[in-house]
C-alpha cells in the first residue's frame, strides 16, 4: 500500500500526457485484456503499446486499485474489474464460474438497465488486488 501511494505522488507530478503515457505502459497487460476495448476500436493495434490511442491511455490512467481478503465478497454495480492477482468466484447461471488473473468482469458497465448486466459480485477464494474503473469516471 505504501509502495503504491508513493508511485501516485511520483506521477501527480507528472504532466497529464506523462501521466498518461506511463499509466498505458503499466497496466497495458490488464487494459489490452478488455474485451469491450477491441469492440470500440476494432482498427486499433493493441499488441503494441505504442500505438494505443488516447482512449485507451485515458481509460489505464483511470484505473484504481483495491486488494480484498480471502473470504471476502466483492464488486459493486457498474464496474469495471480487472483480476490482478488471485481467485475469485461467482455464480453464474446456476454454475459457479472461477476468475483467475488476467479476468475481466462488469465490462456491461456501461449499460444502465441491470437486467442487461451480469453479476458483479465476487468472493475471493484467495488475497485479491484488482483494478476497476467506475461507469461515472468512465463516462467523464
Amino acid at each position: 500500500a505504501q509502495k503504491n501511494e508513493q508511485e501516485e505522488e511520483i506521477l501527480q507530478r507528472m504532466s497529464p500526457v506523462l501521466q498518461g503515457e506511463v499509466a498505458l505502459m503499466s497496466n497495458w497487460h490488464w487494459v489490452s485484456q478488455m474485451s469491450f476495448i477491441k469492440h470500440i476500436l476494432p482498427d486499433a493495434d493493441l499488441s503494441d503499446v505504442n500505438s494505443a490511442p488516447v482512449l485507451v491511455a485515458d481509460i489505464a490512467r483511470s484505473l484504481n486499485a483495491a486488494v480484498f481478503a480471502q473470504s471476502e465478497v466483492f464488486g459493486k454495480p457498474r464496474v469495471l474489474y480487472v483480476l490482478r492477482k488471485g481467485l475469485a468466484v461467482t455464480r453464474v447461471g446456476g454454475w459457479f464460474h472461477i476468475e483467475s488473473s488476467g479476468s475481466v468482469w462488469g465490462e456491461d458497465f456501461v449499460l444502465s438497465d441491470i437486467r442487461l448486466r451480469e453479476p458483479e459480485k465476487r468472493l475471493a477464494l484467495t488475497y485479491v488486488e484488482v483494478f476497476f474503473l467506475e461507469h461515472q469516471t468512465f463516462a467523464h
